[in-house]
């Protein structure tokens, strides 16, 4: 039983160290962080709402990819890897799936808006319309 216990404390030890070697792949971010990384690492700012949406307001400097879209992975994957990449959509349901699909294609600095352009707006933060 001891010699057990020993070794399923071993096993832990190797599974946390792998753990703190994963890498970097989403990180979730208030608007106020979210904001403040944009104006420091030069990156892609992607809104994944509709069209529509993106026309009513968005974040300065963004481009968007319609999370709905037929094409939407491909448009996703044909974006540079190595860059910083931005996401946000409406309230972070999208956003994030987009965020993890992002990190299953090979993106490894990924930050996710969470809230959204909603919590973005309710922050007083810059829209641009």
């Amino acid at each position: 039983m001891r010699y057990f216990i020993q070794l399923l404390t071993i096993l832990s030890l190797f599974l946390l160290q792998a753990c703190s070697e994963a890498p970097i792949g989403v990180q979730n971010l208030n608007p106020s962080e979210f904001q403040a990384l944009l104006t420091q690492e030069k990156g892609l700012l992607i809104d994944v709402r509709t069209p529509e949406e993106y026309i009513e307001g968005h974040i300065k400097g963004s481009a968007t990819i319609d999370f709905y879209a037929a094409d939407f992975k491909m448009k996703l994957s044909s974006l540079d890897r190595e860059k910083v990449v931005f996401i946000y959509c409406a309230s972070g349901g999208r956003s994030k799936k987009a965020s993890k699909m992002a990190h299953e294609l090979g993106f490894n600095e990924i930050y996710n808006l969470v809230g959204g352009f909603n919590a973005w707006d309710e922050a007083g933060l810059a829209v641009q319309k």
